[in-house]
């Protein structure tokens, strides 16, 4: 239900190495360990309570021509306790070519757990990840854990709208700088959606963001969906 999934803020350049904020997601996808790319894919089931997803990309993006011969990979393996509790672990390896002109390999591996389903009442996706800052450094390290929490209210039939979530995401990152010194950020995500029918929606976020070296930012979104 938030508006911006990397809870990106106009203006706001500070994370090092990938720019904008530092958040979970933006990390992730910046540094390429969850980015699409051209290569191959595959996912399935083992059983009913087993679920798996792997990939081997060129880890340049997509449209982009590969610069090695290297490739990146990354895996996720999840278990559903119950239908309404998933536990997960995942990896990625990204291959990179640093300043030496050589090939090196930075590494993310994490965990997330998701409590409830969507539309369904409470729902929470609480993530934790570590990994090689590779665009600051070859030594350079992250850290992020990020939850969100939303509460699917259906609405008395025959109004404007059929539901209304409020939500609330908490992050704190924390990476290196060129001169290797903490980076430290925290967001804080409020928000709320409504639902007309379907796939109808409009949405209000505020995110605020905070780091010990550039101060705090905020900023209020609004989106909607239309389908017909």
């Amino acid at each position: 239900p938030t508006i911006e999934r990397d809870a990106r803020i106009e203006g706001v350049s500070g994370c090092p190495g990938v720019g904008g904020v530092c958040t979970f997601s933006g990390l992730s996808e910046r540094l390429q360990f969850d980015a699409r790319g051209l290569g191959f894919r595959t996912e399935g089931d083992l059983g009913t309570r087993v679920q798996y997803l792997a990939t081997i990309t060129n880890g340049e993006g997509k449209n982009t021509h590969d610069v090695n011969v290297s490739k990146s990979g990354s895996g996720r393996v999840v278990l559903a306790l119950t239908d309404a509790l998933r536990l997960a672990g995942f990896g990625g390896l990204h291959d990179y070519v640093g300043p030496d002109s050589a090939t090196h390999h930075a590494r993310a591996i994490g965990a997330d757990v998701e409590v409830g389903t969507w539309r369904k009442g409470f729902h929470l996706i609480a993530a934790v990840m570590a990994g090689d800052n590779w665009l600051v450094g070859t030594d350079a390290g992250f850290s992020s854990t990020q939850a969100l929490a939303s509460m699917y209210i259906p609405l008395k039939p025959g109004g404007w709208f059929a539901a209304v979530e409020p939500l609330l995401r908490v992050g704190w990152t924390t990476t290196e700088t060129a001169a290797v010194t903490d980076y430290r950020a925290l967001l804080f995500t409020s928000g709320i959606s409504l639902y007309v029918a379907g796939k109808n929606w409009v949405g209000l976020n505020l995110d605020w963001y905070d780091t010990n070296q550039a101060g705090s930012d905020w900023s209020l979104k609004t989106q909607a969906f239309l389908y017909f």
